[in-house]
């Protein structure tokens, strides 16, 4: 969740140009666990809900391109 938190901030700072921080909002609910467990109806225990949670991450964040640093933030002054 700290990655996608991240990768919000990055999408708020126009560092994604391409990303819609519509897909990232959905994201933050969809990986919730009772969300995960939802899906299936077997008990899934942590490790299983964590696996589920970086496919699914992996296969919605597939087409996203890397972030493009601004001009000018290069960090060094």
């Amino acid at each position: 969740m700290n990655l996608l938190s991240l990768m919000r901030l990055g999408v708020d700072l126009e560092l994604f140009p391409s990303s819609d921080r519509a897909l990232i909002e959905e994201l933050f609910v969809v990986t919730q666990p009772a969300h995960l467990q939802k899906q299936f109806t077997d008990k899934l225990g942590a490790e299983e809900r964590d696996l589920l949670r970086a496919d699914m991450l992996r296969e919605r964040l597939s087409h996203v391109a890397r972030p493009v640093p601004k001009s000018g933030s290069s960090g060094s002054k």
